[in-house]
């Protein structure tokens, strides 16, 4: 390589040092350190981005390095980026989050409808009622004041065994009875919610799958039903099936026993009774219908699914409903009025 001034840099292999074979003169710094770059008396850089190779040898390392300006100006830029990617990539992973929660009510809803083709169209019950032996679609509670036994809150095997009104057999894996959003533990109501086993279930049914609002059940006399409430698939066609729910994303503080209670005979300006939805997925509630789809639904009142982190602040949440379009959302798709039914409040 040619350098200004017509110079060419030759390694003397005897004197072991560089030697110029045309005009000019190599630098004193060059023959006594020939690993580093210097410049010729003209200001050029002796060899640009290479060394002299030394004999039988490759060429050595550069070694390059920052300023404390330059490392701070590049820490700067990647603190910059992160910013503008971590929200990006946390929408994107609620955004995932809530097609598993689609994916999990879609799966619940085809046991429930397995489950009526197997039992001539009768629907599994929303609620077990006073007695361990009555039928209910799941077994165990995931609320503290509604068990006695707390391993049901982590008892994954209790939610795939068979039993009356069991949908678990139909279902493949225990995954989806919970919502992946859903990092609520046993220890949630004591203060110490991220501390402890995750909660198994994060899913209710519709308390009018059956039970209704007055539906009782004994060993004696089997079930005796609600009028109003849905006992078999046929039921559905008093209304639209699009329009009925049937599994709900409940909230943390609320999910018991697997039924989801709204009172549809005291209107749609009653108040809040002891369930409330989630809102894990950007404050949208996730259900699956009787007609076998699945669909988000955006909460517009921040008392719809309050986002409290104890369960004191939770309960100091006003049940007042009035002027809620929400909770009338809720009320709307939770049954119909019977052929000819009137109310006090229509």
């Amino acid at each position: 390589m040619r350098l200004p001034g017509k110079v060419l840099p030759v390694w003397n292999r005897q004197k072991g040092r560089l030697e110029a074979r045309s005009r000019g003169k190599i630098p004193a710094a060059c023959r006594e350190k020939p690993r580093f770059f210097c410049q010729l008396q003209t200001g050029s850089t002796l060899a640009a981005g290479r060394k002299a190779r030394a004999p039988g040898r490759a060429d050595f390392p550069v070694r390059w390095g920052f300023t404390l300006i330059e490392l701070l100006v590049v820490i700067a830029i990647i603190a910059i980026l992160a910013g503008m990617l971590l929200p990006a990539l946390g929408r994107a992973r609620g955004q995932a989050q809530a097609i598993v929660c689609l994916g999990n009510l879609k799966q619940l809803q085809l046991g429930f409808q397995l489950y009526a083709d197997d039992h001539a169209d009768a629907l599994p019950p929303s609620l077990q009622i006073g007695y361990p032996e009555a039928p209910c679609w799941v077994g165990g509670s995931m609320h503290w004041l509604a068990t006695a036994n707390v391993a049901d809150m982590t008892n994954r095997a209790l939610l795939l065994e068979a039993g009356p009104g069991r949908i678990g057999p139909y279902l493949q894996a225990a995954g989806v009875f919970r919502c992946p959003a859903d990092r609520s533990t046993t220890n949630l109501f004591n203060g110490k919610r991220n501390r402890g086993a995750q909660r198994v279930r994060s899913y209710s049914l519709n308390n009018y799958i059956v039970h209704g609002d007055i539906g009782q059940w004994s060993p004696a006399t089997g079930f005796v039903y609600d009028r109003m409430a849905f006992v078999k698939q046929a039921d559905f066609s008093r209304t639209s099936p699009s329009r009925i729910y049937t599994f709900v994303d409940e909230h943390e503080y609320t999910v018991a026993g697997g039924a989801f209670f709204m009172r549809y005979f005291e209107g749609p300006d009653a108040y809040w009774s002891d369930n409330r939805p989630a809102g894990r997925h950007a404050d949208k509630g996730v259900f699956a219908f009787a007609d076998g789809h699945a669909e988000t639904q955006r909460w517009r009142d921040p008392t719809t699914s309050p986002k409290a982190k104890t369960y004191d602040e939770f309960r100091a949440v006003s049940l007042e409903v009035s002027n809620n379009p929400d909770f009338r959302w809720l009320w709307e798709h939770c049954n119909e009025h019977l052929p000819g039914q009137r109310f006090a409040w229509d």
